[in-house]
């Protein structure tokens, strides 16, 4: 129990809104050690009670695991504060040197570019003025890990010429990590501190130093073997997969592919998993009892005397165990198992029994002790939770029959088993489950692991023979594609119920999570039935409850989308989506990593009106996403048709649905869907209304000369109308359209929500509309510290002329103002609502 209280105390890190004073710790450690030194004084004067000596040690005992776990999580939280760049040298110039850890990410695209970590050596402020340089202290990245981009330009070396291990003197623009705060999405600044990357940056300009070429490292190595598989397999997808089993290198894996095994449950297998360090030790065992048996037969029966012959298997198998971990960069997965594996052999060599449990306990503690941060990730609590799932029914292997059915039975019931222990845990990060995971996994984990995997690591040895090692790549090769073939296979047979949306509310989701962790403990029958009919009453008295006593909740969310915008509207039951936000990166946008997560979360499967407000990439790049996976009922645009590219378009028959692998899952998505069949046209002058009539949205008319040219001035104007509140979402207009608008009659006594046209543009929000609409508030969409300055310092000394408010989702993250029926409505900014210490504000 301790174990568990440390590891909860190190994990809870990644909650704190602040890391709290030295002297609290303090004085918590010096109350500890009075209640250990005078349990008199704690227990009779103080509590009146005498409890007995196991349970007073036992709350000793949990006292100090989480003030243990407490102060270790506070040096890690103080250690990351420390380290980042400083705020005062956010987009400075830097002349840094360094070596290039971990494998470069090249991304093709528009402009190609490449992405790598760079490990500071020497760090120094180019044209800095003296006040500025007084500020900024760089000297708290060195050592440290810097996330750099390399883009393809004129005087840069080409981004595929970086490689792994180079030493590197850069003239680099440099930024703390930072990255969207939204509601149900995932924190990339925190992503960026779980892997070390302290500071991140463009660089300007590279010179090799004299000693540029890389050394002998393990990262040499991952990269000279990706690009021995590069050469030898044409096709990249297969070269991804092998070079995520072989290295752990997700480079090059496509958006399909990922999907494909995630909806298959087999996303596990995508990388070197505990499951694969594990057949490495037990490989290395039998590796080493052979060498031992050699040695023995080649010097005297005297070699017993000198080396125990389990302990010689057991460094043996830690070794090769250890080094398949290195290839994976030691990924959490191989951390676990590693640790296990260790402590296995640590309790047969001091002749000690370790429960299970208890090796799973020390695993857990010291993979959070190396970085707290990790119980952010969901990679843990998957590895973890397939083990304890496994460990729990253990017992059920010796029930066994040696009867062929009972020995197929015997291999399906562990994937059973973990696919229903890990259910709460798949709701809960991907909002779904898959019904083919049982299927996939039986027939995916001995193919991976008995094939795949111990083909591709013979190649790797056998780099030497060029000749051989090419043959057993080209089996591996095959064996992939056969996989993925598959479970292309079986994701187009089981079609739209081969991945099930699951969205479930906090508490309804406790419940799940209790309930299948009664199948799992190892309880009488009837108790087990007694508790699951005890939850199942509670979630019907919760829902029954929160029915009666709380009134659906009214919602209006801007989202932190960066240098983009993107507004959703949750009222009266209609769903409304203003624009789907702007591009992230090469192959991805706003719409696939914010905005679908959160409507997933929020249970919400459809649009009842999307609105494009025109065709600049910052409010358009994410319409084909949400219209491939959402139903939406209505589409208005500011643009011509043909601006968008929606001709081609289709929408799911049953919901959202993975893109498959090879023709097979293509030809299945392509059954599943159809033409987009809502009712599309340009917004400009049109109307809508609630069902209820409690609000109304009109899309105001435009002059046809505005319309004309199209861009920016020819984006719809948006105004929606409640009882006590206004809000007008002009697009990207200017001044010129801004003045030839003609307001209908709105709320001018109530809340007047003013999204600010053009991102706060200098050529936008003028006083004329302004004046017209009155805002009490005015919403910024913008990234941080963008290259176009906005919001602009004359927009934000109008808006304060006239008394608004003026929120920034650069500063705020994602803002809500949201209301109940009878209630004053209030803002949520999600920066502040979900404040780390981590967070610079």
């Amino acid at each position: 129990m301790s174990l568990l209280v440390f590891s909860l105390s190190l994990g809870s890190l990644c909650l704190w809104p602040d890391l709290l004073p030295g002297s609290w710790l303090i004085a918590a450690w010096c109350l500890a050690l009075a209640a250990l030194l005078w349990p008199s004084l704690i227990f009779f004067n103080l509590t009146k009670v005498r409890p007995a000596p196991a349970i007073r040690r036992g709350i000793l005992q949990g006292l100090f695991a989480a003030l243990a776990g407490v102060s270790a999580a506070q040096l890690h939280g103080a250690h990351i504060v420390q380290s980042q760049l400083p705020a005062a040298c956010d987009q400075q110039a830097f002349r840094i040197e360094g070596q290039v850890v971990d494998l470069p990410n090249q991304q093709m695209g528009r402009v190609p570019f490449v992405s790598f970590q760079l490990r500071v050596k020497n760090i120094k402020g180019l044209g800095q003025n003296q006040q500025l340089a007084t500020q900024c202290k760089p000297h708290a990245v060195q050592g440290e890990r810097v996330q750099l981009y390399l883009y393809e330009s004129e005087g840069l070396p080409k981004p595929q010429n970086i490689k792994a291990g180079q030493h590197l003197s850069l003239e680099v623009v440099l930024k703390r990590p930072r990255g969207l705060i939204n509601p149900a999405s995932q924190d990339y600044q925190l992503r960026l501190l779980r892997q070390g990357v302290m500071a991140t940056g463009i660089v300007r300009q590279l010179v090799p130093l004299p000693d540029a070429r890389p050394g002998f490292s393990v990262d040499v190595l991952r990269a000279a073997w990706r690009e021995k598989l590069t050469r030898w397999v044409a096709d990249p997808e297969v070269v991804a997969v092998m070079a995520a089993l072989s290295i752990g290198s997700r480079q090059g894996l496509s958006e399909n592919t990922r999907t494909l095994l995630t909806h298959t449950g087999t996303g596990h297998l995508l990388a070197i998993s505990g499951l694969h360090v594990g057949m490495m030790a037990l490989v290395g065992y039998g590796l080493g009892r052979l060498l031992f048996a050699l040695c023995v037969a080649l010097f005297s029966a005297s070699f017993y005397t000198v080396i125990n012959g389990r302990l010689l298997a057991a460094v043996v198998s830690v070794i090769c165990a250890g080094g398949y971990a290195g290839l994976s960069g030691f990924a959490l997965p191989t951390q676990r198992a590693l640790i296990m594996v260790c402590l296995v052999y640590i309790a047969q060599w001091v002749a000690r029994y370790w429960a299970l449990l208890d090796v799973w306990l020390v695993a857990l503690a010291l993979v959070l002790l190396i970085n707290p941060l990790q119980a952010a990730d969901a990679g843990l609590y998957l590895s973890f939770g397939a083990v304890w799932a496994l460990m729990m029914r253990l017992d059920a292997r010796h029930n066994q029959s040696h009867h062929w059915v009972g020995k197929i039975s015997g291999w399906f019931l562990p994937q059973w088993w973990v696919f229903l222990g890990l259910i709460p845990l798949t709701i809960l990060f991907w909002q779904g489950v898959s019904s083919t995971s049982v299927v996939a996994n039986s027939i995916a984990i001995p193919w991976v692991t008995l094939i795949t995997v111990p083909v591709v690591l013979l190649a790797f040895v056998l780099q030497w023979l060029p000749l051989v090692s090419e043959f057993l790549v080209s089996v591996c090769a095959a064996s992939i594609e056969s996989l993925l073939a598959v479970l292309a296979a079986l994701a187009a047979i089981a079609r739209a119920w081969g991945w099930l949306v699951v969205s479930l509310p906090a508490f309804v989701w406790l419940l799940v999570f209790f309930a299948v962790a009664l199948l799992f403990v190892p309880l009488p029958v009837r108790v087990r039935i007694a508790c699951l009919v005890c939850l199942a009453f509670a979630s019907l008295l919760h829902t029954g409850f929160l029915a009666l006593s709380h009134p659906a909740r009214q919602r209006i969310t801007v989202f932190d989308v960066g240098q983009g915008l993107a507004v959703l509207m949750e009222i009266d039951g209609r769903v409304i989506l203003y624009d789907t936000g702007p591009p992230l990166g090469n192959h991805t946008n706003a719409a696939e990593h914010i905005l679908l997560p959160y409507l997933v979360a929020r249970g919400i499967n459809r649009l009842d009106l999307l609105i494009v407000s025109h065709g600049d990439a910052d409010h358009a790049s994410g319409v084909q996403t949400l219209i491939s996976q959402l139903k939406v009922d209505t589409l208005w645009f500011g643009e011509p048709l043909e601006g968008f590219g929606l001709g081609a378009m289709t929408q799911p028959n049953t919901g959202a649905w993975p893109a498959g692998h090879m023709a097979r899952a293509r030809n299945a998505q392509n059954a599943r869907t159809t033409a987009f069949a809502g009712e599309l046209g340009a917004c400009h002058g049109k109307r809508w209304a609630g069902a209820s009539g409690l609000f109304t949205l009109s899309a105001l008319p435009r002059p046809v000369s505005q319309l004309q040219g199209g861009g920016n001035n020819a984006s719809c104007v948006v105004l929606l109308v409640l009882p006590g509140l206004s809000v007008l979402i002009p697009g990207d207009i200017d001044k010129s359209a801004e003045l030839s608008l003609n307001l209908p009659a709105h709320n001018a006594g109530g809340l007047q929500l003013l999204v600010a046209p053009h991102h706060g543009s200098k050529s936008s929000s003028s006083f004329g509309l302004l004046g017209m609409f009155q805002p009490s508030h005015v919403i910024v969409s913008a990234g941080y510290r963008n290259r176009y300055g906005h919001p602009h310092e004359d927009v934000v000394a109008r808006a304060q002329l006239y008394g608004a408010m003026l929120l920034n989702t650069a500063t705020s993250g994602a803002i809500e103002y949201h209301w109940q029926a009878g209630e004053p409505g209030g803002f949520r900014t999600w920066r502040n609502y979900q404040r780390r210490f981590w967070h610079h504000r």
